[in-house]
């Protein structure tokens, strides 16, 4: 046993000799993540997605129309009494990122094979803070509006 403290420190002089250098070394400093790539151009519209009216047990899905600021709205429902599932059912303009719009909405449903379009204007939306619209017929009995949260 005498002799263990020699080969101990034999070892250690090793250890010392081998890894002493990258010990006084500072270490490197700490590397941030690689930024998350974002596609160029892809801007989120706050308009786009489905919209859900709980109190009525509404829900109506828009989309970009081709015509730049134009919007169209469609049913969502596969089981509703006027519509079908994916047919527009309004349409409206929305002009330099304005909160409130206007358009115009069908009367009847393809379903029901009568189908003509309200007045020009005959609808209001108004985007009130980020997941909220409030929509109003204007061309109808029905004026009090219907609000809708974003769900999607």
């Amino acid at each position: 046993m005498q002799g263990g403290w020699r080969v101990a420190l034999w070892i250690l002089i090793f250890w010392l000799a081998a890894f002493g250098a990258a010990l006084a070394q500072e270490p490197p400093p700490p590397r941030a993540a690689p930024p998350i790539p974002v596609e160029k151009g892809l801007i989120v519209d706050p308009l786009v997605g489905l919209w859900l009216d709980s109190k009525n047990g509404l829900m109506m899905a828009i989309e970009k129309a081709a015509e730049k600021g134009r919007y169209v709205v469609k049913q969502v429902f596969t089981d509703d009494r006027l519509s079908f599932a994916g047919d527009v059912i309004a349409e409206f303009e929305r002009r330099n990122e304005a909160p409130s719009m206007t358009g115009r909405h069908i009367w009847g449903g393809r379903r029901t094979g009568n189908v003509r379009w309200g007045e020009e204007e005959g609808m209001a939306l108004r985007l009130v803070g980020a997941n909220t619209l409030f929509v109003q017929y204007l061309d109808s009995k029905y004026q009090d509006g219907w609000t809708y949260r974003k769900v999607r």
